[in-house]
């Protein structure tokens, strides 16, 4: 295995390039396989599967085309109605990765979120989560809002959302917050499964080569702060 150069030695877009540069040079040499992808939207704005559509380096259509094979995803797919959701179902039957955005609704068994219907009968988010929750290899969390929360979480909350994990307590999962989340984490991130499997992370589940470095360590006005030249009233 190649070693991922410390996250300060490079930015995001250079590790998310060679990530998925290498994931397709080795699809593309029979040395690793594409992955099924089933990406499930539940409560929220969509706000994360459209930052992903507009990433340019890779785009998200790279992806689709050269690194998985994409399952299910309540906004891309053709088809629709029970035969989407039909879809889903059988994908239930093959080794998949799960990525998930939005909220999970409790509500009333989790009819505040329905996503679909299924011989006639309602499928709710949180029936969706748990039974692809249950069986895929890997799990992605992602934005705010399936990491922990996020707005859809927020007092009042009537639709009694919460983070994805509350809904899966045992079930080991990488998280990648950010409202929406920025396009190269979710590559690079779905990349790195692909070629080596599950990034390091911290405590809280994010992938270190994303979420260790923060934006006041970049910060163009940090040597000021380090000297103490603060703006005062």
């Amino acid at each position: 295995m190649e070693p991922i150069l410390p996250p300060e030695a490079m930015t995001n877009e250079a590790i998310t390039a060679r990530l998925t540069n290498q994931t397709k040079k080795n699809i593309d040499n029979g040395i690793i396989e594409k992955r099924n992808l089933v990406y499930l939207e539940l409560n929220g704005c969509s706000g994360n599967i459209i930052s992903l559509l507009n990433g340019q380096n890779p785009d998200f259509e790279y992806t689709l085309q050269s690194m998985v094979n994409l399952r299910y995803s309540n906004s891309l797919m053709a088809s629709e109605g029970e035969k989407a959701i039909e879809k889903l179902m059988a994908a239930l039957d093959e080794d998949y990765i799960l990525a998930v955005e939005g909220a999970v609704a409790l509500k009333n068994n989790g009819l505040y979120n329905v996503i679909g219907r299924l011989n006639g009968i309602p499928l709710t988010g949180l029936q969706a989560a748990k039974m692809l929750g249950e069986k895929a290899s890997h799990i992605l969390a992602v934005g705010a809002c399936a990491s922990h929360g996020g707005v859809s979480a927020a007092k009042p909350n009537p639709s009694e959302s919460v983070g994805l994990q509350q809904v899966l307590p045992d079930k080991k999962m990488i998280k990648l917050p950010g409202c929406p989340v920025h396009p190269d984490w979710f590559l690079g991130t779905l990349a790195h499964l692909l070629l080596y499997g599950e990034p390091e992370t911290d405590n809280l589940g994010r992938p270190l080569m994303f979420y260790s470095t923060l934006i006041h360590d970049r910060c163009p006005r940090r040597p000021f702060f380090d000297r103490g030249i603060l703006l005062k009233n």
